[in-house]
């Protein structure tokens, strides 16, 4: 047996001898052959893997890994019907981080019905398979060692590696920049497999990009401004209050209308300077209004202090009244002890009698016509008077004999006059 291969064998068998059924014998005898088997090469190659086509978008997706490339692992997501991809930058290949982008990405699109993937040992894992099947997600594995059941997902691998190399090429941009820059194309660019684009069939509208412009540039001429019901419409060159929030004593400051933002937002001139407000940050008024003019709040007539809180006007210190001295009592410029008022031992006559600074005459407070000291009083001490207080030299001579100078306060308190004792 020289081991030629069936159709040699028939071949030859055939041009020597002839039996019914040869053709059939000679096949079971190589089938049967051990040494044939254990050479025999791989059967042909089955040029398409048809999987049942998707009725809808996320119904069946197709997971794999990619990397390392450019020292970086990716995991990609792919959508069966939409052709839609998703692709993430991942550390590693374990389960945890797998089943971390997953949940990520069922919380924005949901949970599919079907989950396609190879026997990678982040797919195989118990924690893996628990994750499954906690959300009803029926797992297909594909037969080890082809991967072309998994194919919706291996030609994306190859596309993927192919743009990321031309970009990182074309410019120096970070690997994440340049992903984004392919998902971003990619998404808006249709299909040869459905002939629209992965956005179009799984969002239901096309991404807003650059060339959008070409066919949005009548869509705004012909847009317009709605008025509301319940909000006024002010007009370009109109004379309106408008809030102020910089001042706290100053609650509308008067500006004139300049533009129409929107619906219900307007730029407006308050001085020498623009502001933008809403419509119900804004009132009409008169013409006539100055623009520099500010309408204050009647609750805000008070100062503040540096801290922001209110603090109440210092009381205003009326004069004391003129307080008449007694006609009895006469002052000199030396001034002798009257006769009948008896001092203490110890006590030394002033030359010359001052009124105190912190006294103050009160206007119910007359002096009494004769004034006798106790043994243990003692004479006053220097007193300067008030300037509004006349003495009895003013009263007899005209010139006043005590000097008087002005009282320095530092607090806005009233003081207590000092009491007097009546001998």
């Amino acid at each position: 047996m020289g081991h030629i291969g069936m159709v040699k064998m028939k071949a030859l068998a055939r041009s020597y001898v002839y039996w019914p059924g040869i053709d059939k014998n000679i096949e079971d005898y190589v089938r049967h052959c051990t040494p044939c088997l254990m050479v025999a090469k791989e059967p042909s190659r089955i040029t398409t893997h048809h999987w049942q086509p998707a009725n809808a978008p996320w119904e069946r997706i197709h997971v794999d890994h990619m990397g390392p490339f450019h020292g970086k692992y990716f995991l990609l997501i792919i959508d069966a019907y939409s052709k839609w991809p998703e692709i993430f930058m991942v550390p590693n290949l374990s389960s945890s981080t797998s089943i971390n982008i997953l949940d990520s990405v069922f919380s924005r699109y949901g949970y599919p019905q079907i989950l396609v993937s190879d026997n990678g040992t982040a797919f195989s894992s118990i924690e893996f398979k628990n994750f499954i099947t906690q959300r009803a997600i029926r797992h297909i594995t594909c037969a080890p060692y082809n991967p072309s059941t998994n194919g919706q997902v291996e030609r994306y691998v190859y596309t993927a590696k192919q743009a990321l190399r031309s970009l990182s090429k074309e410019n120096h941009r970070t690997c994440q920049e340049n992903l984004n820059t392919f998902l971003f194309t990619f998404r808006r660019s249709p299909s040869t497999a459905t002939g629209e684009s992965p956005a179009q069939l799984f969002l239901g509208r096309n991404i807003n990009s650059a060339l959008t412009l070409l066919h949005r540039a009548d869509a705004t001429q012909k847009e317009e401004i709605l008025p509301l019901r319940q909000c006024q419409i002010f007009h370009e060159g109109e004379r309106v209050a408008v809030r102020n929030y910089t001042s706290p004593n100053s609650k509308w400051q008067i500006g004139t209308v300049l533009n129409r933002d929107g619906a219900l937002h307007y730029t407006i001139q308050v001085s020498e300077k623009l502001v933008r407000r809403h419509a119900q940050q804004m009132r009409k008024v008169g013409a006539s209004i100055a623009q520099s003019q500010q309408v204050c709040d009647s609750n805000l007539h008070r100062t503040f202090s540096p801290n922001n809180t209110p603090s109440q006007p210092s009381p205003t210190i009326q004069p004391s009244p003129t307080i008449q001295s007694s006609p009895t009592i006469q002052s000199s410029p030396t001034a002798q002890p009257s006769p009948t008022i008896q001092s203490s031992p110890t006590a030394q006559p002033s030359p010359t009698v001052q009124s105190s600074p912190i006294v103050q005459s009160s206007p119910t407070v007359q002096p009494s016509p004769t004034l006798r000291s106790s043994p243990t009083a003692l004479h006053p001490l220097s007193i300067q008077a008030s300037p509004h207080i006349l003495t009895s030299d003013t009263l007899a001579t005209g010139t006043p004999g005590i000097q008087s100078q002005p009282i320095t306060r530092k607090s806005s308190r009233v003081r207590k006059p000092t009491q007097r004792l009546d001998l």
